[in-house]
């Protein structure tokens, strides 16, 4: 039991580092201006407007390859999986170095490092998950909270490496907002891409060196597709043909409900049955089963782990209503907050002068965005996911309909506003997680939830090039932000309405099964 709790803290661990090199794409608000103005020597006309495709680039190539992560994860292993995009996401970096056009620059910076996130992305916190099945959101929190942790480690480096002095962009002239072309910043860029390849590099593979894969559990002959492990029992008779007693205690269980019992049977979020708990006990024991919370009764000295979730592919999924549903929830709550995060640093430039005075802002949003997302993952193993969401997403549909007006209330009220902007939009990269799994099952949930992510991802894109082609005034634009945030607050209503029909239905099918 300590071994399997180190190895899947170990693979917490592991996820951790690599997630901290994913979320370096956060990096992109504070380094802009001195990418920006290396392109400017080469292509005079580039704008802010004009490189933030590169953003939205990696944004795309993040969506259109996370479901592919996911599937390479389920058949090579997460840790073999992340190294194949981490060193995509490395090679990526290190062009970038060598970049004298904004076209390069997409493919280097946007593309690569794009598909290299998206292929890492998913796998680690599918298999961490599946080493600790009971701490869904924990687990979930601290990974992506590397997520969020990314932009202050290497944005902190990459502003050391590229702008140690806190030099200024231009106040007036045909350079004003950017770095003039002989600037020391100019100069230093490919070398801080060089470095922070090098850097990225030992993250990904110290990270994938430390994630292991769970133990396949012993397969029950009886019911198709499913295997089972029986645990914590003296008494072999109630072993049926087919189920091996194992003396070894199970990994990540904790009996809170049971009364002494002498067998507990556990489904295995590492392959979830297909059919349900209750149709495996019957297969089993042959006895009707009581639900009791988050465990089913079978006698008096016999506790069954129970969620009564079946394991959907992404292939059946893309079928339901209800996925599509979820993916809406997660489009219309977390866009608007993508947005103000890659460019609430130009919004601020506007309003104060001090270059350092943003770049400090910037990092520690980082660290806000990575403590929220553990916050977050922590309250919705206490109250669920979709009741802390309702919460998120009333609050940050608030915040961001207020956030233009908080430079004119002075500097401190910029950084609370954005502090919040960063703690609230990384709650939602936690708390979908759980509420897919627990919809449609932890066996295909790192492919279930990629195939989620690149719908999103789509919808990102197309809200970053909309903006910024019709040329939208930061004010305007937030605002819209906050609506869009406040529709999917109103959506997720739904939705919990949504889910508690279903739930409500299943439990009476259930009641009503019979016997064969």
């Amino acid at each position: 039991f300590l071994e399997d709790m180190i190895k899947g803290w170990l693979t917490v661990a592991g996820g951790f580092l690599i997630h901290i090199v994913l979320g370096s794409l956060y990096c992109w608000a504070n380094l802009t201006s001195a990418i920006t103005s290396r392109i400017r020597v080469y292509q005079p006309e580039t704008t802010y407007n004009d490189t933030l495709i590169v953003f939205a680039a990696a944004l795309a190539a993040q969506g259109l390859t996370i479901f592919l992560g996911g599937i390479l994860g389920q058949k090579f292993g997460a840790s073999f999986t992340c190294l194949i995009g981490g060193y995509t996401l490395v090679l990526g970096t290190f062009l970038s170095s060598i970049a004298t056009s904004l076209e390069f620059l997409v493919f280097t910076d946007g593309i690569l490092f794009g598909i290299g996130l998206g292929i890492c992305y998913t796998s680690p916190i599918s298999c961490a998950i599946r080493w600790l099945p009971t701490r869904k959101g924990l687990v979930t929190g601290i990974i992506v909270g590397g997520f969020g942790c990314g932009a202050f480690f290497f944005g902190n480096l990459a502003t050391y490496l590229v702008n140690p002095n806190s030099e200024a962009v231009s106040k007036s002239g045909p350079n004003m907002r950017y770095y003039s072309y002989d600037s020391k910043v100019v100069e230093r860029v490919p070398f801080m891409f060089q470095m922070l390849a090098v850097a990225y590099f030992i993250s990904i593979t110290l990270g994938c060196l430390l994630i292991s894969e769970p133990p396949q559990l012993i397969e029950h002959q009886d019911v198709k597709q499913s295997r089972y492990q029986v645990t914590n029992t003296e008494d072999e008779e109630f072993a049926s043909p087919g189920i091996e007693v194992m003396k070894k205690p199970t990994w990540g269980i904790e009996l809170q409900e049971s009364n002494k019992p002498s067998i507990v049977i556990e489904a295995s979020p590492v392959v979830n049955p297909m059919t349900t708990k209750k149709d495996f006990t019957m297969a089993v024991f042959g006895h009707q089963n009581n639900n009791h919370g988050n465990y089913m009764k079978v006698d008096n000295d016999i506790t069954i782990l129970t969620d009564k979730e079946l394991n959907i592919s992404s292939k059946e999924m893309i079928e339901l209503p209800l996925f599509w549903h979820i993916t809406s929830c997660f489009v219309t709550t977390t866009v608007g907050g993508m947005y103000i995060a890659g460019t609430f640093k130009t919004f601020g430039q506007e309003s104060f002068s001090d270059e350092s005075f943003l770049a400090s802002i910037s990092s520690i949003s980082a660290i806000f965005n990575a403590i929220g997302r553990i916050a977050w993952g922590f309250l919705a193993d206490r109250i669920g996911p979709l009741r802390t969401l309702y919460i998120l997403s009333l609050m940050f549909a608030v915040i961001m309909a207020t956030y233009a007006m908080s430079p004119k209330l002075g500097e401190l009220a910029f950084v609370i506003w954005t502090f919040a902007i960063f703690f609230f939009e990384g709650g939602n990269f936690v708390l979908y997680v759980p509420i897919m799994v627990q919809q449609f099952g932890s066996k295909y949930s790192a492919s279930n939830y990629g195939l989620m992510f690149s719908v999103y991802s789509i919808f990102v894109v197309l809200n970053i090039t909309v903006l910024s082609d019709f040329q939208f005034e930061f004010v305007l634009a937030s605002r819209l932000m906050a609506m869009l945030t406040f529709v999917g607050f109103i959506n997720l209503l739904f939705l919990g309405r949504r889910i508690a029909l279903r739930k409500t239905t299943t439990d009476s099918k259930l009641s009503n099964c019979k016997l064969t």
